[in-house]
């Protein structure tokens, strides 16, 4: 059954564009089914409210280690049906990922900057069992994000929100300070991920999060 988010009411229809990053690296074989699940039913609930004041675009995508060389899998573009978002959910599957940090931070960077964001709420939501490796080289030359900081300032000044669930790490936690974002420390992640339970309450208030402060024009 879809999540059931309330939406704000107002005059003149708001727009959301979210960018859904799921670690799929071997650790996260035995519960990324479930995460996938989890989201494709929050997107099934955004769309069951016809009176809905939001216009939401949804991208996917899927990244194990990108340091060594392993492609970023999903959709390349937003897309607005949910039956396509869903294929893009399903194209992501399980790749090798090797030593346990990954490169959540890439992989953060990459949706950011190959993102076609309208002027809208932009969110960036991820899901990972592990802690991260630092950005690596290929990132920093193609991108020009060079450092943790450097990539704080670009998501605040790009007013792009993260909301993070994963292991415990301190630089996760440092991009707490991006505003209106949410770092979500799981003490016991495969538990965490396989219940569902925090994550479903948690996919609801971004929700209504974005819902309530989604701009009513669109550039």
């Amino acid at each position: 059954m879809p999540y059931q988010i309330k939406q704000t009411v107002g005059k003149s229809k708001g727009y959301a564009d979210v960018v859904f990053c799921f670690d799929c690296t071997g650790s996260m074989k035995n519960v990324i089914d479930n995460v996938k699940d989890h989201v494709n039913k929050f997107v099934e609930g955004l769309n069951a409210d016809q009176s809905t004041m939001v216009d939401w675009r949804m991208r996917a995508i899927g990244y194990g280690d990108l340091e060594k060389g392993e492609a970023v899998q999903g959709g390349s573009d937003f897309v607005t049906d949910v039956e396509a978002f869903k294929a893009q959910v399903a194209s992501i599957t399980i790749c090798n990922g090797g030593d346990r940090p990954e490169s959540t931070l890439d992989a953060i960077v990459y949706a950011a900057k190959t993102s076609n964001w309208r002027h809208a709420q932009k969110i960036i939501a991820v899901f990972t069992d592990a802690p991260t490796k630092d950005l690596h080289t290929s990132t920093k030359s193609t991108f020009a994000i060079n450092d943790l900081d450097s990539l704080k300032k670009d998501l605040t000044e790009n007013h792009i929100k993260l909301f993070l669930w994963g292991a415990a790490d301190p630089k996760y936690k440092a991009l707490d300070v991006v505003p209106k974002s949410e770092i979500i420390e799981l003490s016991d992640p495969h538990a965490e991920l396989s219940s569902g339970a925090n994550m479903s309450k948690l996919l609801e208030q971004m929700g209504k999060t974005v819902s309530s402060e989604a701009p009513s024009t669109v550039l």
